[in-house]
């Protein structure tokens, strides 16, 4: 009954939302314009991430611009690097500098190669096949905490 009714609140929203959207007429005489469309990187497909899920026993996240780099091969911090990560368009022309190469691993060969740009307000991770860019994918808020986290400390860190 209370998905029924959580159904019923999004469909008259969802009618609402559409009665209120203004169509033009012929008396009209402003122009629709369309706007410009942007080339994005497909999604990361699901075979492919699940092979990461399921294979991958090492990442190595390389920083760009930051003399730091993260190891990880416990299992469950191998699950969790794919879990900061989610479906959302990302642009093929990307106005921000690299933040860091991921590289995913799974008894010593690479299975997975990306890139990632977490600055100037992008939130992007860009997964290269053959040494090409393929598929994108968007970091999430906990994705953005983690690594703004690991940023801020490096930057905290003297160097000698």
């Amino acid at each position: 009954m209370l998905i029924l009714s959580c159904f019923f609140v999004f469909a008259c929203n969802q009618e609402k939302a559409t009665n209120s959207e203004t169509s033009p007429t012929e008396n009209d005489k402003t122009v629709a314009q369309t706007p410009p469309q942007v080339a994005v990187y497909p999604d990361l497909p699901l075979e492919f991430a699940q092979n990461l899920y399921n294979n991958a026993d090492k990442v190595d996240v390389l920083f760009s611009r930051i003399a730091i780099s993260l190891s990880q091969v416990k299992e469950s911090d191998v699950k969790y690097q794919l879990s900061l990560m989610q479906r959302g368009s990302v642009p093929k022309k990307i106005n921000c500098t690299e933040t860091a190469n991921i590289i995913y691993q799974s008894q010593g060969d690479i299975i997975g190669d990306a890139r990632m740009y977490l600055e100037n307000g992008c939130r992007y991770v860009v997964f290269y096949v053959d040494n090409k860019p393929a598929y994108g994918a968007q970091m999430n808020d906990d994705g953005m905490s983690f690594y703004n986290r690991i940023i801020k400390s490096a930057a905290n860190v003297p160097t000698e």
